[in-house]
C-alpha cells in the first residue's frame, strides 16, 4: 500500500462503508487513483463510528504512514460535512470535491420528497435538469439549466429555497465545470472504493 501511495497519491478518495461485520463498524477507507482512472487501496481503519474523532485518527494515521500525504492534490468524498471540514483541516493544500454519483443521488432523492409536492413528469424532468448541471461543461450551461429549473419549480418554491441554499453556494464541490483545474485524474466519484 505504502509503494503504491508513494507513486499515486494526487487524488484520493475516502469513504466509509457501512456495516462491514455482524457488529456494524464502518469501514474508513482511502484509495489512491492513478491517471487511468483506476484505484488502489492505501488504508483501512475498522471504526465504530464516523465521529470526528475516529476520523481524525484514520487521516493522521494515514498522514502519518504515508510522507507522500503533502503532494496530494484533490479528496473524493460524498456529502458528508464532518469528512470535509476534517479533511480541509488536514490537508489544507488539497482540493476536496464532492462524488458525482452521491450529489446525484442525493438531489434525486430530495426531489422525490413529497413535501415538495410535484408530479412524476415534473420529477422526472427536474432529475433530468440537475443531473445535467452537475455535469455541465462550463458557466453559461449550468446558468441554463438553472434558468430551466427555475421555471420549473415555479409554483412549488420549497424545492428552489432548498436548492439555493445547500448546493449553490457549493458549486465548486460538485459542479464539472468547476473542476477544470484540478488534476482529478478524470475521477468525478469515490463508487469504485465501496465496489471494491
Amino acid at each position: 500500500m505504502r509503494r503504491t501511495t508513494r507513486k499515486f497519491v494526487e487524488a484520493v478518495c475516502v469513504d466509509a462503508t457501512y456495516g462491514t461485520n455482524i457488529n456494524r463498524y464502518r469501514l474508513f477507507s482511502f484509495m489512491v487513483t492513478y491517471k487511468f482512472g483506476c484505484g488502489s487501496f492505501a488504508q483501512h481503519v475498522l471504526v465504530d463510528g464516523e465521529s470526528k474523532l475516529n476520523m481524525l485518527f484514520a487521516v493522521r494515521v494515514f498522514k502519518q504512514n504515508n510522507p507522500a500525504r503533502v503532494d496530494v492534490k484533490v479528496i473524493v468524498i460524498d456529502k458528508d460535512f464532518t469528512e470535509l471540514g476534517l479533511l480541509r483541516e488536514e490537508f489544507p493544500c488539497a482540493t476536496i470535491i464532492l462524488c458525482h454519483f452521491h450529489v446525484i443521488d442525493y438531489l434525486k432523492r430530495e426531489v422525490s420528497k413529497k413535501n415538495y409536492g410535484f408530479s412524476a413528469f415534473e420529477k422526472m424532468h427536474i432529475k433530468y435538469i440537475l443531473v445535467m448541471m452537475v455535469h455541465a461543461e462550463n458557466e453559461s450551461l449550468f446558468d441554463g439549466y438553472l434558468s430551466a429549473l427555475t421555471k420549473m419549480c415555479a409554483g412549488k418554491p420549497l424545492f428552489m429555497d432548498y436548492f439555493t441554499e445547500n448546493w449553490l453556494n457549493c458549486k465548486d464541490l460538485s459542479c464539472s465545470f468547476k473542476r477544470g483545474n484540478i488534476p482529478h485524474l478524470a475521477n468525478n466519484t469515490n463508487n469504485h472504493l465501496e465496489a471494491s
